[in-house]
């Protein structure tokens, strides 16, 4: 038997970054697709409620469990005892809902919501730079592992981590953190 599970990304149906894309699709239509498609799971989106009781009945209505919240820090500018405090709430939510992955997306410095900046401007750390970041993340998964929630990188463009060459940095320097 597998521990495959697989999700199904609000991201298809209304983009959480940049909110304009998809922004007319409903949440209803968005959670009645997933059921529909026999997948059991759906990762957190901005449409969703942030009240646990309200979001669990509202998955709970189309068969639905949440895989995974998500969220945009700033580690590369904050302290792990800050980010961590910062990330608490949402830890917490993701302990009474079950699930056992936070998606992680450092968003301190990133161009691509600026649709005027090209994503080739965005900022670039030194090796050092990176290195230092890699264990400030380490730090942050092993404080959600505690907590028994795996912490999950997310490297997207136009971030400070975004190319193989940073990923590979990143995931040489940490032993618990996901990609």
């Amino acid at each position: 038997m597998s521990n495959l599970r697989l999700a199904a990304s609000p991201s298809v149906w209304s983009n959480d970054l940049v909110q304009r894309m998809g922004g007319y699709f409903t949440l209803d239509k968005c959670l009645s697709d997933v059921a529909a498609t026999g997948l059991t799971a759906i990762e957190e989106g901005h449409k969703m409620p942030t009240n646990v009781s309200e979001l669990k009945r509202t998955l709970d209505y189309f068969g639905l469990s949440l895989a995974c919240g998500r969220v945009k820090g700033s580690l590369a500018q904050t302290g792990i005892e800050q980010e961590f405090s910062e990330l608490m709430p949402k830890l917490q939510v993701l302990k009474m809902m079950k699930s056992p992955y936070l998606i992680y997306q450092e968003d301190t410095v990133q161009v691509y919501s600026n649709a005027a900046k090209p994503l080739a401007s965005r900022p670039k750390m030194s090796a050092y730079e990176l290195g230092y970041f890699a264990r400030k993340l380490e730090e942050l998964s092993k404080r959600t592992q505690d907590m028994g929630i795996q912490l999950v990188y997310r490297a997207h463009l136009g971030t400070l981590v975004q190319n193989a060459d940073e990923i590979d940095v990143v995931m040489g320097k940490t032993e618990t953190l996901k990609l």
